[in-house]
């Protein structure tokens, strides 16, 4: 019953805030805070249309944002100002340079990263990926989007989302030396998908997300034939049949635990 009492008194408000018959939008003021209602001339709004966000709503929140900070939205120079990132980090036997390289080489992601598809859009005159396109699982739902890089060769890069299904991604690795051939990957992230989405499942999946992500860059990375490719123009001997049968078992169970 007092489920039923609270929701005629949301609707009794609704209608006497909006009761007044003019053109621009009506003010609900709740302890929450202000909510606009969309306007109809001469008569109050539904409760469906208020409960119902415009489909408007999260492109407006977003050209706003990128308006008031002068930056593209999920610029990656905000995220070490935010407050919900997600940051994990691993060591993997191998240089930082070489594990840039595996990081930046976006054609291979779908062998590692968890992504279905992907292609690179643009490059940087150094042939670096600039704009790279993706589409992956996230949240329940199958996001296409497209991130824009930056580098510091060999300690970071970091992306953000430029445009897509999803309405701001930022992120960064960090590689560190952590000993001779060692270096130590940090992973920065964080994702606002713009839809709605309980609080304890956006972080559950972020973090998982994160975890997936440097699992996978350390087992592919420290792959014989992965390091063989890499220091293939260093005098690296030849891998037998095996190993490379091996790694191609390896390689395969890494995808099947990413879908």
């Amino acid at each position: 019953m007092a489920a039923i009492f609270r929701l005629f008194l949301l609707i009794s408000l609704i209608s006497t805030a909006a009761s007044s018959q003019h053109t621009g939008p009506s003010i609900l003021r709740l302890r929450g805070g202000e909510v606009k209602l969309r306007s109809f001339t001469g008569r109050a709004p539904s409760l469906v249309s208020f409960l119902s966000p415009s489909p408007s709503a999260h492109r407006s929140t977003a050209s706003e944002a990128a308006t008031n900070t002068g930056k593209a939205v999920g610029s990656s120079g905000d995220l070490d100002a935010m407050k919900q990132y997600v940051e994990k980090s691993i060591s993997i036997e191998a240089t930082p340079d070489e594990v840039f390289r595996v990081a930046t080489g976006f054609e291979k992601y779908p062998k590692w990263a968890g992504c279905n598809w992907i292609r690179v859009l643009k490059r940087t005159a150094g042939g670096l990926g600039f704009q790279i396109q993706m589409k992956v699982g996230m949240f329940g739902r199958n996001l296409d989007y497209v991130l824009q890089y930056q580098y510091h060769r060999p300690h970071k890069m970091a992306w953000h989302a430029v445009s897509g299904s999803i309405r701001a991604l930022q992120g960064s690795y960090e590689f560190l030396p952590n000993g001779p051939g060692k270096t130590k990957v940090v992973y920065k992230l964080n994702v606002d998908p713009g839809f709605w989405v309980p609080q304890a499942v956006k972080a559950g999946t972020t973090r998982f997300v994160a975890s997936a992500a440097l699992n996978g860059l350390k087992k592919y990375t420290e792959l014989p034939t992965t390091l063989a490719e890499l220091r293939g123009k260093r005098g690296s001997r030849k891998l037998t049949e095996l190993e490379i049968l091996e790694d191609r078992k390896r390689v395969y169970m890494l995808r099947m635990a990413l879908l």
